[in-house]
């Protein structure tokens, strides 16, 4: 199972209406013309980037069609030219439409692990997907590129994910004595994200910037640490080396190629051996600043 976080009915049955009228669309686009449909992407940002590889093989096998993208981050498919329109809200000259979800996997209680991108992609009839891919040049923020990231040594941290699940997040003492050993080899590290708290280090650019910002930082960063959220799938877009710690999420759904997943008692996972784990979904407080670091000393070379 991707989690072991119990979905509430209320959801359950958005998701199954999601997966109905979806499949109604996909089957609509099909019938009349194969001009143009639109792909709902309303939930999480790091659900939003990985969105983005479906889009690519979409527009790959229907090089003549359409894409209009709904979401609540436009960030993401900004500068994207597999996609003629983006919006906010969905309306009814918007169909067909197809949700670009993964959670109606969860309520049938599959043992196959198959990545998010992947379910996302068979939900529409995409056979294989593409991967993660995001369009931020510093061309776009060239003050903010030359303050902040030009010329310089620095990791980007990620150390909370969303409120969907809190149990994903690292103890704080933990990060703040891994940012002080990082600090110690002359790495800067710049913490983005939305939740609050003191970590003792780092320099803080949680709620200072857009995710236009954090984007680009990740994209420049000499490695990327953090929670399976969307900083996670914002590196893997831009070949960031990554280390990922998971709790109650599987690695084998969401873990990109060129990243590391720890978990556990300092266990290390390889994407391309994640699909293939026996997973148990231990809490992250079972994860040490030492496995955490020597992985990055070790591992990615920091």
């Amino acid at each position: 199972m991707r989690t072991s976080k119990s979905v509430p009915w209320r959801y359950a049955l958005n998701y199954r209406i999601q997966y109905l009228l979806s499949k109604l669309g996909v089957l609509w686009f099909h019938l009349f013309g194969r001009r143009k449909i639109s792909f709902v992407s309303y939930y999480g940002i790091g659900d939003c980037i990985m969105g983005t590889g479906v889009v690519a093989a979409w527009k790959k096998k229907y090089p003549h069609c359409d894409i209009t993208v709904i979401t609540k981050h436009p960030e993401i498919y900004s500068g994207n030219k597999n996609v003629s329109t983006i919006e906010r809200k969905f309306r009814f000259r918007n169909w067909p439409v197809a949700w670009l979800m993964y959670e109606h996997n969860d309520l049938v209680g599959d043992n196959k692990t198959v990545h998010i991108r992947q379910i996302m992609a068979s939900m529409v009839g995409i056979n294989k997907t593409e991967d993660n891919n995001l369009f931020v040049e510093k061309s776009e923020m060239p003050f903010f590129y030359e303050e902040h990231l030009q010329d310089k040594r620095y990791a980007v941290i990620q150390p909370a994910g969303g409120g969907w699940d809190r149990r994903r997040d690292w103890a704080e003492e933990k990060w703040s004595e891994l940012i002080k050993r990082l600090e110690s080899e002359n790495y800067i590290v710049y913490i983005i994200g939305d939740q609050k708290g003191d970590l003792g280090g780092g320099i803080d650019r949680r709620g200072r910037q857009s995710l236009t910002e954090s984007m680009l930082m990740i994209k420049y960063a000499t490695c990327f640490l953090g929670v399976n959220s969307f900083g996670e799938q914002a590196a893997a877009a831009f070949g960031v080396p990554s280390l990922i710690i998971y709790g109650p999420t599987h690695p084998g759904y969401s873990l990109n190629k060129g990243q590391l997943a720890i978990f556990g008692e300092d266990q290390i996972v390889s994407f391309e051996a994640a699909s293939q784990l026996d997973y148990d979904h231990s809490s992250t407080d079972q994860v040490t600043v030492e496995g955490v670091y020597r992985c990055l000393k070790d591992r990615l070379g920091l």
